[in-house]
């Protein structure tokens, strides 16, 4: 049979004195104890983990993650609203918060009559299911158009819901200043290239064909026509 010196040298502890430990253990009453303090319980205490610098740096990541999502979230605020505004006031309309002036619809069914040149029904009542109405009807006029509404809801954009209420401008954004986008690029290519006629199997192609300063001065453009920053 194996010796303590040996069963120690091979282990690492003596077990006699590991079972010692336990049956001191039986004997600590708690932090009242003044007088008796366990072994393994000083063991304890002097291998008690600290807060470990990755998780110290996990939390540094995240915090400035939200900073970036929030300032990024306020720029595309502002960004749509002055874009939403720009339309509004052909008819007299104005936006000054985008989450809480959306939520009655009829702004929203004002800029979507002057983006399609299109009348569109409005409830003219103040309560909450007229509001509803206008909104719902502005979001089947959109799928009736094509336009691809992912999880968004009558209810999100009346509750004042930020992030749907972006991605629906965002989405309107899209699609009815995509057309005037393209006119503008194949216009500009054809300025550009007078003695060039596209072909229906490579006008998808054009703009990448083209330097990169021509496709920038064709975004300049456009940003100038459609989002006034």
């Amino acid at each position: 049979m194996a010796n303590h010196s040996y069963m120690k040298d091979r282990l690492g502890f003596d077990p006699d004195e590991l079972l010692l430990n336990e049956v001191d253990d039986l004997f600590y009453n708690g932090p009242d104890d003044d007088d008796y303090e366990s072994p393994s319980h000083k063991k304890f205490k002097a291998y008690k983990p600290s807060p470990s610098s990755s998780t110290s740096s996990m939390l540094t990541y995240e915090s400035a993650l939200k900073d970036v999502k929030d300032e990024r979230d306020a720029i595309q605020k502002k960004t749509f609203t002055k874009w939403v505004n720009n339309h509004l006031k052909k008819t007299g309309g104005l936006v000054t918060d985008l989450f809480v002036d959306l939520r009655d619809g009829h702004n929203l069914l004002t800029l979507l009559e002057l983006l399609s040149n299109e009348k569109l029904p409005r409830e003219r009542g103040k309560m909450r299911w007229h509001a509803l109405q206008n909104i719902e009807t502005a979001l089947n006029f959109l799928k009736h158009k094509n336009v691809k509404l992912v999880n968004i809801r009558p209810v999100d954009i009346l509750d004042g819901n930020p992030k749907l209420s972006l991605g629906l401008i965002w989405t309107i954004i899209l699609h009815f200043q995509l057309l005037n986008i393209q006119r503008i690029i194949l216009k500009t290519y054809i300025l550009v290239t007078p003695r060039e006629t596209p072909t229906p199997s490579s006008s998808s192609q054009l703009v990448f064909n083209r330097p990169f300063s021509t496709v920038f001065s064709i975004v300049d453009r456009i940003s100038a026509e459609t989002v006034r920053f």
